[in-house]
């Protein structure tokens, strides 16, 4: 006959399995507890970077905001710089090919001898034509020799040169023609 004892033991193996229940429960909930605890740091841990990073981000936005403003007035003045060049382009190449009373006229006054006084000076279509008086044809060529050696003007002719008896003797009017390259 087997007989089978239900009853908890009292002995020496009682104990030894009640104290291995108790260890194995005691390292479980230890092992519970660090997991807890180095879940927790971790997600500490994570925590705090994030809010690191979400700080540099921010700060790194900021920049870029700055930036972005600084390249957008960049382009501004880009633009501007780019219209107001070919505006002056534009100015320079109407000037340079524009004959204008002021270009004119500092062309002139450098050429003109002291003897000689221009009485008119009238332009059209490049061609200038001057009128005017001088106490001598000696005067009047200096003038003309003036005006070709300048690199201003070019194709001198003298249309039309007179000793006027009315006036005082020697004086000469004159009309010459020339082309003003300015």
């Amino acid at each position: 006959m087997i007989r089978i004892n239900l009853a908890p033991g009292t002995g020496q193996q009682g104990t030894r399995t009640a104290a291995l229940r108790l260890d194995a429960g005691f390292l479980l909930g230890a092992l519970a507890l660090f997991l807890a605890g180095g879940i927790g740091l971790r997600w500490w841990s994570l925590h705090a970077e994030s809010a690191v990073l979400g700080r540099e981000i921010d700060a790194s936005q900021r920049e870029l905001d700055r930036l972005q403003t600084l390249i957008d007035t960049h382009r501004a003045y880009r633009r501007d710089k780019e219209v107001l060049e070919r505006r002056v382009h534009a100015i320079e190449t109407i000037a340079r090919h524009q004959t204008s009373p002021a270009f004119l006229l500092d062309a002139v006054a450098a050429l003109v001898p002291p003897e000689v006084s221009l009485t008119r000076m009238e332009e059209r279509a490049g061609r200038v034509r001057f009128a005017g008086a001088t106490p001598g044809s000696a005067s009047l060529a200096d003038f003309m020799r003036n005006l070709e050696t300048s690199d201003k003007f070019r194709d001198i002719d003298l249309v039309e040169s007179r000793q006027d008896p009315a006036t005082t003797p020697g004086t000469v009017t004159f009309e010459v023609s020339a082309r003003f390259d300015g």
